[in-house]
């Protein structure tokens, strides 16, 4: 298998580990209509990983990332994947409906896999490309901004797009 398709098929794992997360938070349970729909809905998070890896490495390291780098960047992923098993985890077990007394816990917990995956990229970057503490940790901030930036923009700018769409279109005359 060539280290393109295993860059793929881990991005297509992660995405159905959150699409089944999804499921089980809207309904309780697996269904398969739910999980497409949140493979759907959250198809914006691997692609905002790749794309924004790739833009970050060619700026910071100043060559196009090969599919090993890109790899060994998105192994980081692994605090994110366990969370949202425990989220799934959760929500498979609370009703949907008292599912509201555990918002702040479950959005502190994000700082977990946050942090770890941060530390995880940077120690890969001195590992395995050499960075010096200070730069390794620069390209964390720059990759994580871009990633986040994208992700949130996209999952965010939707919501405000389809809220805001119908005022705004009778201004410009459409």
């Amino acid at each position: 298998m060539t280290a393109d398709r295993a860059v793929w098929r881990g991005q297509l794992l992660f995405l159905l580990i959150v699409a089944s997360a999804v499921s089980l938070a809207a309904e309780g349970r697996l269904m398969p209509s739910l999980v497409l729909d949140g493979a759907l809905a959250f198809a914006f998070m691997p692609l905002a990983q790749v794309w924004g890896f790739r833009a970050v490495w060619r700026v910071r390291a100043g060559h196009r990332a090969t599919a090993e780098d890109l790899g060994g960047f998105l192994r980081g992923n692994g605090p994110w994947l366990w969370w949202w098993c425990a989220f799934a985890a959760l929500v498979s077990i609370v009703p949907p409906r008292a599912l509201g007394s555990f918002t702040v816990p479950v959005e502190l917990s994000l700082l977990v896999p946050f942090v770890l995956t941060a530390r995880r990229d940077h120690r890969w970057l001195v590992a395995e490309h050499a960075r010096e503490s200070r730069a390794a940790w620069i390209d964390v901030c720059a990759l994580r901004l871009v990633i986040w930036g994208a992700a949130v923009t996209w999952f965010y700018g939707l919501a405000v797009w389809h809220r805001y769409a119908s005022l705004v279109f009778p201004w410009i005359g459409a």
